[in-house]
């Protein structure tokens, strides 16, 4: 039940841009974890906060500030946001962030979607090493 509000399928929106030499991954809302690691874990890199499942979207990782087991040492999903670009209920797309808007960023993390769509993310990634057993 959505109260008569719209409910939107963000899975459509995939589009992840990888910078290696930043150690971070511009993302769209609607990746999976799951599509995200299996872009970025060959490369060298992986997600530092991953729930019990691979199946959430980054944006609903951030929408709920997901923890992992980590959570005690690293922190929440949110601790790796750098930039989030959120459309407002007023039409608007506002780039916010730890440095910028961070009024509206602390909002957004954990706030279940009620501060806007969250339409992209760049996120810190941590370094890992790939073995390949053939």
């Amino acid at each position: 039940m959505n109260a008569g509000g719209i409910v939107l399928d963000m899975t459509g929106a995939t589009e992840i841009r990888l910078d290696p030499a930043a150690g971070t991954v511009a993302v769209a809302a609607g990746t999976s974890l799951d599509e995200l690691m299996r872009r970025t874990i060959p490369a060298g890199w992986f997600v530092p906060v991953t729930p019990g499942t691979r199946q959430v979207t980054v944006g609903g990782a951030i929408a709920a500030d997901v923890h992992g087991k980590n959570h005690h040492r690293d922190g929440s999903f949110g601790s790796f946001v750098d930039r989030v670009t959120l459309c407002t209920a007023d039409g608007r797309l506002v780039e916010c962030g730890p440095d910028r808007e961070r009024e509206l960023f602390l909002a957004t993390l954990g706030g279940m979607g009620l501060t806007g769509l969250i339409v992209d993310v760049t996120l810190r990634l941590r370094r890992v090493v790939v073995v390949l057993h053939g």
